[in-house]
């Protein structure tokens, strides 16, 4: 097996034929929009249930809460992203 990565020179030489194509996955290439930290106030939340909704009625999931402990009323700040199903708040901070 060694033999044939002796060379790398030969080995890149005759790799050089191979041509990107551009094609990117499904997965790879979905990437998540997010804009700079918004700033807003938690109408209702859940805690049983582990969301809410901010009064500019942005989605928040307690997963999405990486500090404070959410409750209505609570300002916060979090990153916006736009899914299939609206508005969302990742990387949520309870100030």
């Amino acid at each position: 097996m060694n033999e044939i990565w002796k060379n790398d020179a030969e080995t890149l030489e005759a790799l050089a034929w191979i041509k990107p194509t551009g094609h990117v996955s499904k997965r790879e290439g979905k990437k998540s929009k997010t804009e700079k930290p918004a700033q807003d106030r938690l109408a209702w939340f859940n805690t049983a249930r582990g969301y809410g909704y901010t009064e500019k009625d942005v989605f928040i999931h307690r997963d999405s809460v990486i500090s404070g402990e959410p409750r209505p009323g609570a300002a916060v700040t979090y990153e916006l992203k736009e899914t299939r199903k609206g508005k969302r708040g990742e990387r949520v901070c309870v100030l």
